[in-house]
């Protein structure tokens, strides 16, 4: 009897652990997630972004990618996709976050810092992932606009 107890004990122990543990992730994940489609061209690209404010007010983004083809196939001097950020109410040019490429199931991913809060995220088709000026369409787009702390 006293081996059950103690077994119990270990049990019921171990989910409170693992209920706080759980609980100080979810309060501490402030993280949102939003959809980024495919831009005019690219219909069936789709893709998300996972995106939060750092400490020092800047965002925090990974970009993960599905259906993109290898940069080649759509336009024979492209190499790399590039993601982009550009600030939405300013008339600063977009910046290079990134180079990144598909694998063999034609996902692709980045995880990069923006100096930005509210933006807009596009990809495009470079022929050399270090280009400052995006050229050709966007194979993915979206608006980021992180919601407000209360």
């Amino acid at each position: 009897m006293k081996v059950i107890i103690q077994q119990m004990n270990r049990f019921l122990f171990a989910i409170a652990t693992t209920t706080i543990v759980a609980l100080m992730i979810t309060s501490c994940n402030d993280s949102q997630l939003q959809k980024i489609e495919g831009g005019p061209e690219f219909a069936a690209v789709s893709g998300t972004v996972k995106f939060k404010t750092t400490d020092n007010n800047n965002t925090k983004i990974t970009l993960e990618t599905r259906c993109l083809a290898r940069p080649s196939k759509v336009s024979p001097d492209a190499t790399t996709y590039v993601l982009w950020a550009k600030p939405v109410s300013t008339d600063t040019p977009p910046q290079n976050m990134g180079a990144f490429r598909v694998d063999d199931d034609l996902k692709g991913s980045i995880e990069t810092i923006i100096p930005f809060n509210e933006f807009n995220l596009f990809v495009t088709l470079e022929r050399d992932g270090g280009t400052t000026t995006p050229s050709g369409a966007h194979v993915l787009e979206t608006q980021i606009l992180p919601r407000q702390k209360k």
